[in-house]
C-alpha cells in the first residue's frame, strides 16, 4: 500500500508538472496527502492549483476542508487549533464571494466553527459566540438546499451544544433542545436510515429531561421518547456502542427519578447494566462505561 501511494504521488506530479491545466491531479495530491496526515503538503498543492486557476472553486474549498481536518488533527495531540480554523473559515470567506449560492461552503465554515466552539469548550471558554456563527452557516446553507439531511442534523448538533452552555450558566436550554429535535426531525424525513440522527435526537431529549428532572419536573414523556429513538437506532445500527452507552444512561437516569418518586427502579437499573454490558462487548476500552455499570449495580 505504501508503495502504491508513492507511485500515485510520483504519476500524479509528474501530470501536473507536464500539464498545469488538469486541475484534478492538484485535488488527488491534496487527498493523499490529507488522507495521510501530512496536512501541510495538502495545503500546498490546493494553494498551487488555486493559485493557477481563481476560477476553480474546489481548489479553495479543498484548502478550507484540509485546514479544517489539519485543525482537529492539532485537537487530538494537545495543539492549538485556533489559527487553522481561521485560515479555514478565511477560504470558506473567499469562496462564498465567488460563489454565495454553493449551499457546501456553508456547512462546512459552520462545520468548523462547530469544532472550534467545542474545542473552546473543552478549555472552559465560552463558545457560544462560534456555535451562534454556526447555526447561522446551516441556516444559510438550508435555504440554499433544504434536501440535504446532513445540514439538518448538523444544525441539530449545535443548538444541543448552545443549550448544554445555557444549562451550565442557568439559563432555560429547552427551546434549543427543542429546536435540536425538530431539525432531527427534519433530517430523518429525508434520510430515515442514519441510526446517528436518531441517536442524537435521543441524546437531545435525555439532555432536557435531566434538565426537567433537576428543576423538579415531569421528565419521563422526553425519557420514553428517547428510548424509542434509541431503539430506532439499534434496528438500524447494534454495532454503535455509542448508542448503547447513552440508552443505559438514559434508564439509570429514569431509574435515580423513580427512586426519587419512592418507585422502584430496579427493572431500569437492571436494563441499564444490560446496556452498557452490550456496549462493553463492543468497546471494552472504554472505561466509564465500566464505572457507569458499576455504579448501576451498586444502586
Amino acid at each position: 500500500a505504501s508503495r502504491d501511494l508513492e507511485k500515485a504521488r510520483r504519476l500524479l506530479a509528474e501530470a501536473v508538472a507536464a500539464h498545469p491545466e488538469i486541475e484534478e491531479a492538484y485535488a488527488a495530491l491534496a487527498a493523499i496527502e490529507s488522507g495521510a496526515d501530512r496536512f501541510e503538503e495538502a495545503v500546498k498543492w490546493c494553494t498551487r492549483g488555486w493559485e493557477r486557476d481563481r476560477g476553480y472553486l474546489p481548489h479553495l474549498l479543498s484548502r478550507g476542508h484540509t485546514r479544517m481536518k489539519w485543525g482537529d488533527y492539532k485537537t487530538g495531540h494537545g495543539g492549538d487549533p485556533g489559527p487553522l480554523y481561521q485560515a479555514a473559515i478565511g477560504d470558506y470567506d473567499e469562496a462564498q464571494k465567488l460563489n454565495p449560492k454553493n449551499d457546501v461552503t456553508w456547512l462546512w465554515r459552520g462545520g468548523t466553527r462547530v469544532n472550534w466552539g467545542v474545542y473552546q469548550a473543552v478549555r472552559g471558554e465560552d463558545p457560544r459566540e462560534h456555535f451562534q456563527a454556526a447555526i447561522d452557516d446551516f441556516g444559510e446553507a438550508l435555504k440554499l438546499n433544504p434536501k440535504n439531511d446532513v445540514t439538518w442534523q448538523f444544525r441539530g448538533n449545535v443548538r444541543i451544544n448552545c443549550g448544554n452552555c445555557k444549562q451550565r450558566c442557568g439559563e432555560d436550554p429547552g427551546p434549543l433542545y427543542q429546536a435540536a429535535i425538530d431539525d432531527y426531525g427534519e433530517a430523518l424525513n429525508l434520510n430515515p436510515k442514519n441510526d446517528e440522527t436518531w441517536r442524537t435526537r435521543g441524546i437531545a431529549r435525555v439532555n432536557w429531561g435531566a434538565h426537567k428532572m433537576g428543576r423538579g419536573e415531569d421528565p419521563r414523556e422526553l425519557f420514553q421518547a428517547a428510548i424509542d429513538d434509541f431503539d430506532e437506532a439499534l434496528k438500524l445500527n447494534l454495532k454503535n456502542d455509542v448508542t448503547w452507552v447513552w440508552r443505559g444512561y438514559l434508564r439509570m437516569t429514569w431509574g435515580v427519578y423513580k427512586g426519587g418518586r419512592r418507585e422502584d427502579p430496579r427493572p431500569l437499573y437492571q436494563a441499564a447494566i444490560d446496556d452498557w454490558g452490550e456496549a462493553l462487548k463492543l468497546n471494552p476500552k472504554y472505561d466509564v462505561t465500566w464505572q457507569k455499570r458499576g455504579l448501576a449495580r451498586m444502586n
